[in-house]
């Protein structure tokens, strides 16, 4: 993969994902657990549009009533909420967008580039696997210690 194949594709899904994963754990700090998880039901509707948006997917519609069922049903259970706050609503809401936008810009990057999804695991996870095996190398090795020395 070329630096600027590399810089054009694999960067802005990057960058999606790290704004998915701070606007999401920002809006643990507005609401509860159980209502983020029901706002990210509208994972599947958020993705569908933006990959019609994208021009991934035909416009049905068929889905467009399923996926405005599933938007009443979320916005049924957002009316009963106690600990409704508009803000982590908003951040929500907003990780919501960025992860779908992800997903249908690693869509594109697998589909219309002949990329395989080795590849991008390859290309978008490698600082991210060298330093989950040190880490995980570290604990190993210090239970191995501390079991050592108990032992002893």
């Amino acid at each position: 993969m070329s630096c600027e194949v590399y810089i054009s594709s694999v960067v802005p899904i990057g960058a999606l994902y790290a704004l998915s994963l701070w606007l999401s754990n920002s809006a643990y700090v507005y609401l509860s657990v159980s209502f983020i998880q029901m706002l990210k039901a509208l994972m599947p509707v958020a993705v569908y549009s933006i990959g019609v948006a994208f021009k991934k997917e035909a416009f049905k519609s068929e889905i467009m009533a399923n996926m405005l069922s599933i938007s009443m049903g979320v916005a049924i259970a957002a009316y009963g909420e106690a600990k409704f706050d508009s803000w982590g609503v908003i951040l929500q809401l907003g990780a919501v967008a960025f992860e779908a936008t992800r997903l249908v810009l690693i869509q594109i990057l697998l589909t219309s580039k002949g990329y395989w999804s080795f590849d991008l695991l390859a290309f978008c996870g490698r600082k991210g696997c060298i330093s989950g095996c040190v880490k995980s190398s570290g604990i190993n090795l210090s239970k191995s210690i501390c079991t050592t020395a108990l032992a002893a």
